[in-house]
């Protein structure tokens, strides 16, 4: 008997590109029609339950006062970090907060001058290691000499705002709260791919994170700053070093737990973004990635009514919309190549017979076009909302750089999800 020792997962992605290539060969008019009228309903469900979310909750955020002041010990971890450290040092350094117990960095075996970088500031305490072990170990370590009654995190290409800690550390000591979150921009961004993820951190980190938090339905404590209570942190084990996104396992764990993750637009922090195309994509598929294996880790969450709305509607819903995404991006994709190449064809016979070929509207504009309408009305509102979020004015600069971002950062994301899909199921090796 013939057959092929590819390997179990080489195998599943072969059934998956066979079963794609199925689908696109079966696919005809009514098949699109449905499976857009899908796709529409979820992301139509979805805005409308965060639209009224927000609505409800707009304009009822307090801050959170503190009677005193707890200590706060800061951790900075460091690899190859030399031309954003020293800023990066210099930011926490200026914190409009009293009770600033220490700054630790943790030089995760730095092959470039960050030593040096770190000798500017004999205040700071500098732990060094000589083996490269990782984002989240080199946080445990720190965690594990910390003295402060919180730990606020800070990557070193971060730059936070001298008055984000007050506001961090009364949301973190509310009841039942584990961990706070900022808002988080883009470092002074220069060129169009910076600018467009400046929009997106916009977005998220305005309409959404404000919306999410009245629920409880945060499911990340970002990477380039959060604030933690360290006995409950250290309680639950600390940051996981196993896993490609130890912002988002912490995250998950300790609402697993039962405690609550809360957020304040009081606080912004700056982080550096990636500048090539190269690099946002190793970033995002490793992040998309990291979704799916923690997804898979915590999906006792999924559907499950004790965790209420993050259970039963944010969790499930955030990966039915990377689901979306994907089938989105594969029959755009589809739609467009089989359009492009029958208008080729038809250039090609026009040119060869010396006839003139009318270009078709329907050749590039058909149904796709209301789900890609409604997508957009969406976003426009909330990049709005958000910049009142951000108490920032929606100037004509900022109108035109959103207009300009739309299709090719979606087109960018849809590219990314897929690949990340694809990745996890072939079972490739992670990226940083």
């Amino acid at each position: 008997m013939l057959y092929l020792n590819v390997g179990r997962r080489t195998a599943y992605v072969l059934i998956v590109l066979a079963l794609l290539g199925i689908f696109l060969a079966m696919m005809n008019t009514g098949t699109i029609y449905w499976l857009l009228c899908i796709l529409t309903i979820i992301v139509t469900y979805s805005s409308a339950y965060f639209y009224l979310l927000y609505s409800k909750r707009k304009g009822s955020e307090t801050a959170a006062k503190l009677e005193s002041y707890p200590s706060v010990s800061i951790i900075i971890p460091a690899y190859n970090s030399a031309s954003t450290l020293a800023g990066c040092l210099d930011s926490v350094k200026a914190f409009d907060y009293p009770n600033v117990a220490e700054i630790i960095v943790v030089d995760d075996a730095s092959t470039d001058n960050t030593d040096e970088i770190l000798k500017r500031y004999p205040d700071v305490k500098a732990i060094r290691r000589t083996d490269n072990k990782g984002k989240a170990t080199a946080l445990n370590l720190a965690l594990s000499q910390a003295r402060g009654e919180l730990v606020l995190c800070v990557d070193s290409d971060t730059y936070p705002e001298m008055h984000s800690l007050k506001p961090l550390a009364g949301k973190v000591m509310q009841p039942g709260v584990a961990a706070a979150t900022p808002r988080v921009r883009a470092a002074n961004p220069s060129n169009l791919l910076e600018h467009f993820q400046d929009i997106e951190y916009v977005l998220w980190f305005g309409f959404f994170q404000y919306s999410l938090h009245f629920i409880d339905g945060l499911m990340v404590t970002p990477g380039p700053m959060s604030i933690f209570r360290k006995d409950i942190l250290a309680k639950a084990g600390g940051f996981d070093g196993t896993t490609i996104t130890e912002d988002m396992e912490v995250a998950l764990r300790l609402k697993d737990l039962g405690y609550k993750i809360s957020f304040t637009a009081d606080a912004v922090c700056y982080t550096v973004v990636p500048k090539t195309v190269s690099h946002w994509l190793r970033q995002r598929i490793r992040w998309y990635r990291g979704k799916i294996v923690n997804g898979v880790k915590y999906r006792h969450l999924l559907l499950n009514a004790k965790n209420e709305d993050f259970g039963m509607f944010v969790f499930p819903v955030s990966f039915l919309l990377e689901i979306a995404t994907v089938l989105a991006f594969i029959v755009q994709f589809y739609l467009y190549a089989q359009r492009a190449a029958l208008f080729a064809i038809g250039l090609g016979y026009a040119w060869l017979n010396s006839v003139a070929i009318p270009l078709d509207v329907s050749l590039v504009i058909n149904a796709p076009l209301i789900f890609f309408l409604m997508s957009i009305a969406f976003w426009c509102f909330i990049y709005f909302e958000s910049l009142k979020i951000a108490k920032e004015k929606l100037t004509p600069g900022k109108l035109a750089m959103f207009g300009v971002s739309l299709v090719p950062y979606a087109v960018l994301v849809g590219y990314a999800y897929t690949v990340s899909y694809l990745k996890e199921i072939n079972g490739s090796s992670y990226r940083w």
